[in-house]
């Protein structure tokens, strides 16, 4: 038996989103970042935030923010 599974799977959770494409360790967006994205990918956002929520449609517009880094 494991002797700190609580730890082990604290640590498997801290591997998982450094591996991932835009982790919380990513600089904010810029003021500028923002606007661009939205004018590139409105029609996008609208249809994200009727089928899942103003926040999701937020995350899921941030997210394509950053990788056009």
């Amino acid at each position: 038996m494991r002797k700190h599974p609580q730890r082990q799977r604290e640590k498997a959770q801290r591997q998982q989103r450094q591996d991932r494409p835009g982790a919380e360790t990513t600089k904010p967006l810029t003021l500028a970042e923002r606007p661009a994205a939205w004018s590139q990918n409105e029609a996008e956002y609208r249809r994200g935030q009727l089928r899942y929520g103003q926040a999701s449609a937020d995350r899921w517009l941030d997210s394509v923010a950053r990788i056009n880094r």
